[in-house]
Order: C-alpha cells, then sequence, then structure tokens
C-alpha cells in the first residue's frame, strides 16, 4: 500500500473544511427563515399564514443547495490523480473517509430532514400556521 501525501492530504482537508463551513450559512437560513415566516417576519400583507407556506419553497431550495455541497464535498473525499485512480488516492480516500465520513453523514441526513419539512411546509403550511 502507498504511504499518504502529507500535502495532499492537507490540501484535501482544507478544501473540505471550507466546503464544510460554507454549508453552515445555507443551514441556519434553511431553518431561520420559516421560523421568521412563522411570526410574521415577512408579513406583506394581512394573511401571514401564506408567507409561512411560500417559505417552505425557500426551505427546501436551501436543503437542495446543501445537498449539492455534500456531493461535491464526496467527491473530495475520493481523490482520483490524473491517470487514474492510484494506491496513493486510495490511501488518501480511506484517511479522509475515516475522518469525515460521519459528518457528511450527519449534514445529508438533517439535509434531507429539512427537505422534508420544507417539503410539508410548502404544501400545507396556510392550514398548519392557520391551527395555532
Amino acid at each position: 500500500m502507498a504511504e499518504i501525501n502529507p500535502k495532499i492530504l492537507a490540501g484535501l482537508e482544507r478544501k473540505i473544511k471550507i466546503e464544510l463551513i460554507t454549508t453552515l450559512p445555507l443551514l441556519v437560513l434553511s431553518v431561520a427563515i420559516p421560523i421568521s415566516a412563522w411570526h410574521g417576519i415577512f408579513k406583506y400583507d394581512a394573511d401571514v399564514n401564506i408567507w409561512f407556506q411560500r417559505s417552505g419553497s425557500l426551505m427546501v431550495l436551501f436543503a437542495v443547495w446543501l445537498e449539492y455541497k455534500l456531493f461535491k464535498i464526496s467527491n473530495l473525499t475520493n481523490p482520483t490523480s490524473e491517470s487514474g485512480v492510484t494506491w496513493q488516492d486510495l490511501a488518501h480516500r480511506d484517511a479522509l473517509n475515516t475522518k469525515y465520513d460521519n459528518k457528511i453523514k450527519i449534514y445529508k441526513y438533517i439535509t434531507a430532514v429539512l427537505a422534508i419539512i420544507g417539503t410539508v411546509i410548502w404544501g400545507y403550511g396556510d392550514i398548519i400556521r392557520g391551527l395555532f
């Protein structure tokens, strides 16, 4: 088995960390917008229920954007050299998957839950808001 090149591994880890950090604003927005809409922050007319329902579409939008970024991170954890997959690439992949696999799984689970909740809000948010 080939040895890990610390420079290559450090570069890949830096890219992964940047991508993970840039997912945080999307995660916050996907939760903050429906909460804000629930409390009437986006009230442009008398019907707050409709604006809460519309916030579900934004929640889904941010969840899909998060999923796209997670695909990008997954690709970074599976490096490939210009000449194809080498033994060194496999060693880097093993090291990266060991370090980031659980984090990526948690983010994917959260993203799926956000997409489901956003879809429910988008479809039935006016009814849900009207009940409370």
